[in-house]
């Protein structure tokens, strides 16, 4: 049944799906701003106080205000001004929605602040492995005989990542249980031995009611037959989601997964972004361009322009962009933005000294390179033109997202969360596939990790593994990994508990074989399937 849609005052009718839910209660998670040098605590900012400061900071918004004022005071008609009159005269200039986006980002940044300590074991683990990346970074500048800043003498010798998943996860693997917790409670069948409280198979469904059946989804119901006048209205829904470019309405309708038409602007307000790259996002580019041409990171440099040449030049999708994307990968190493605004700082940097005596941070943004990095951006490739967008689009995603698949941390929605959250929905779901898994010795984890650190970058097919991505942008979590490699598993059930070895597990999950899934149907029916319950 037809209902209006309220989109600030306006109303639009919506039939499909047939329920569109009002914007989320409970905010995404914040970007606050983390260094590692930062010791001292900041006083306490409210919301108000917060607001009050971006408005001043920002020069466009600043000066637009104070237009706005002039207008009002010394207009002709000039009566007490009414609500309506205000906000009309703030629509004619455009600052409604980056007024109300601002608002809604430091609420967010308020709720969502961290109140519970890290666990001690976690937090040692996290400082051992950054110091082993650094160590990890010295050590192949010092077997190349190069320095980390300069024009590079050994360009032909042979080099090697610096770490890759499989290094990642086995420092995951290794932090043991809590030391005030009974050895007896810290005992389960999975790799994760910390006690962290996961959302159960009621939770998910709560969360993610969106993706209900009874919801009609772009990414499955547009393929069936009859189904012109489903997407003509999603394309006229998203037309006027983009006028409102409202973040928690954009992030609502991402939900139901986005016409790849839309897509670009879509993702670009989810994140809190002009719908059109401006100039001065252009200069900022160029800008960061121009650092990678004048000062090269020898190591750095060559391991992320390796990574690209390894793999995108694999792949039939993405090698026609191998230079567009080699390009945004170096600019963003060099982007202090990154380790400024990331949720969370995953690696350190190197302190270098310059010759003037200045010192710089190597690589700029505090993200080392490691195997696979690239396959973050590649999928952007294909949904955008220009580097710029790119670069905007992917930086916004890691700053939110994928830096918490990167960070090792014991917090909700990051990567040892998402790790053990797959464990406890499969060993939920399927108790006996996953004790004849270990019983062939297979942990499960140990082949659903990569998929989990990439975001499935490895296993779907580009045009599922964006459709993933619409919900994952569009619920600013990341809960779904780890749902859909467990139902992944579940599904091949059958064949796996006729297996006999490690292999023939490995031979039936290879990633391959990904290339084939749907994503849509494999997430429904594993949250609101009757055999799931």
């Amino acid at each position: 049944i037809p209902f209006p849609l309220s989109l600030g005052n306006k109303y639009y009718i919506s039939s499909f799906p047939p329920r569109f839910h009002p914007p989320p209660t409970v905010p995404p998670t914040p970007i606050s701003t983390l260094s590692m040098d930062h010791t001292t605590p900041q006083t306490p900012v409210t919301p108000s106080s917060a607001l009050l400061s971006s408005l001043h900071l920002d020069p466009f918004l600043h000066l637009s205000l104070l237009h706005l004022k002039k207008n009002l005071i010394h207009s002709p008609k000039s009566t007490p001004h009414t609500v309506e009159s205000i906000k009309s005269a703030m629509l004619e200039l455009g600052l409604t929605p980056k007024i109300r986006n601002l608002a809604y980002s430091l609420s967010c940044s308020e709720k969502d602040r961290k109140s519970t300590p890290e666990i001690l074991q976690v937090e040692q683990a996290r400082d051992d492995w950054k110091q082993s990346i650094y160590d990890e970074l010295l050590s192949v500048c010092s077997e190349r005989g190069v320095s980390i800043i300069g024009p590079d003498s050994a360009q032909n010798k042979k080099i090697r990542y610096i770490f890759d998943s499989e290094d990642l996860f086995d420092a995951i693997k290794r932090i043991p249980c809590s030391s005030n917790m009974n050895a007896s409670l810290c005992h389960n069948y999975g790799l994760i031995k910390l006690r962290l409280s996961t959302p159960d198979h009621s939770a998910l469904r709560t969360k993610f009611s969106e993706l209900h059946p009874c919801n009609r989804q772009y990414g499955m119901d547009e393929t069936f037959l009859g189904s012109s006048k489903f997407i003509q209205h999603r394309q006229e829904v998203g037309v006027k989601v983009l006028q409102e470019s409202y973040v928690p309405i954009s992030r609502q309708y991402a939900r139901y997964g986005i016409p790849a038409g839309l897509r670009p602007e879509i993702y670009r307000v989810c994140l809190n972004l002009p719908r059109r790259i401006g100039a001065k996002e252009g200069e900022y580019y160029n800008s960061l361009r121009e650092k990678a041409k004048n000062m090269r990171y020898n190591v750095v440099d060559e391991l992320f322009e390796m990574d690209s040449q390894t793999i995108i030049s694999n792949s039939m999708s993405f090698f026609p962009f191998l230079e567009n994307i080699t390009n945004v990968v170096l600019a963003f190493s060099r982007d202090s933005w990154v380790v400024q605004n990331s949720t969370y700082t995953a690696h350190e940097s190197i302190k270098y000294e310059m010759s003037d005596g200045s010192t710089t941070s190597i690589p700029s943004s505090g993200v080392q390179p490691f195997k696979g990095f690239v396959n973050y951006i590649a999928p952007l490739s294909l949904v955008y033109e220009d580097e710029e967008r790119i670069y905007f689009t992917f930086r916004g995603m890691y700053s939110r997202l994928w830096c918490k698949l990167n960070v090792i941390s014991s917090d909700s929605g990051t990567l040892i969360h998402l790790c053990k959250t797959f464990e406890d929905l499969l060993l939920s779901w399927d108790p006996a596939l996953f004790m004849h898994l270990l019983s062939v010795n297979v942990a499960p984890l140990s082949i659903a990790f990569t998929w989990i650190h990439l975001a499935f970058t490895n296993v779907l097919e580009t045009e599922q593994l964006l459709l993933l991505w619409d919900r994952l942008v569009g619920y600013d979590d990341l809960l779904l990994l780890p749902v859909l490699s467990a139902a992944i598993f579940t599904f091949r059930s059958e064949t796996l508990m006729c297996t006999s070895s490690a292999q023939e597990v490995k031979d039936i999950l290879d990633n391959n074989s990904g290339r084939r899934l749907k994503v849509m149907p494999i997430l429904q029916a594993a949250l609101f399937g009757e055999c799931f319950k």
